[in-house]
């Protein structure tokens, strides 16, 4: 089984929150834009005021390493670095032939994913609705994710649900910040996220917040995080959120 290294701290009756930034693969957005001191991303004042996973493309090891490795050493203890749809290289799985073309896949992004200093996780999204053999494909080889967020390109079925394949944490985002896509404004999402379910040994206690990073940047995600009732809303490292999922909800007392 993968090992996970990210206590579960959050208080039992809070509702556990994380947030992730989308499209990260983008090579023209991380060696462009990403680090631009005009935008509101990784050269943001805010960065590091409240927990963001990144969505980063594992290729960049071989790519760019020295730009890599400068980015992981200029990260901050409330930056995650995750890899971005869907692992080596944007794709969507569910339109690979068959089974063996996705393994030939998923032995790329596990070798590209073990030099990047990554963290283990990838966002992988399929243009179908969630079809839990892809997943059982994707987690089945040697040194498998320790979580797999299913982005579904027509339409997102697993919202928030979270499920154990092959050891993985596979689950999805419940909300998204996107003035494209997105399902709820920032102030709605605050409203939404102060009034969920405040217990982490149900999978309504959890909510993975997509954030498009066309759409926002750094400083709404610190906005929503300093305006939600601390008493009952916990805001927590992508690590820690599936740690608690694991713990709490889909392993409880192993």
């Amino acid at each position: 089984a993968p090992q996970l290294h990210g206590a579960c701290r959050a208080a039992t009756d809070k509702h556990v929150v994380s947030f992730m930034f989308t499209d990260g693969d983008s090579l023209s957005w991380d060696l462009g834009d990403f680090m631009s001191p005009a935008k509101d991303w990784w050269a943001s004042a805010h960065r590091g005021k409240a927990p963001i996973a990144w969505t980063f493309q594992p290729m960049l090891q071989e790519l760019h390493p020295y730009f890599l490795d400068w980015v992981l050493g200029n990260a901050t203890s409330n930056d995650s670095l995750i890899a971005g749809p869907s692992g080596g290289g944007y794709t969507y799985l569910d339109q690979y032939p068959d089974a063996q073309s996705r393994q030939i896949f998923a032995s790329w992004t596990t070798a590209n994913m073990a030099r990047s200093g990554l963290l283990n996780m990838i966002n992988q999204i399929q243009v179908g609705v969630y079809d839990t053999r892809f997943e059982a494909e994707a987690t089945a080889g040697p040194n498998p994710p320790l979580a797999l967020f299913v982005d579904e390109y027509l339409k997102l079925t697993l919202r928030g649900q979270a499920l154990l394949v092959n050891h993985t944490v596979v689950t999805s985002r419940r909300h998204t910040l996107s003035k494209t896509f997105g399902d709820l404004p920032p102030d709605a999402l605050v409203r939404v996220l102060n009034s969920a379910e405040r217990n982490t040994s149900s999978n309504g206690g959890y909510s993975l917040v997509g954030v498009e990073v066309w759409s926002y940047g750094v400083e709404t995600i610190v906005e929503v995080s300093s305006a939600l009732d601390q008493s009952g809303v916990q805001v927590v490292p992508i690590a820690e959120f599936i740690s608690c999922l694991l713990e709490r909800f889909l392993q409880p007392g192993q």
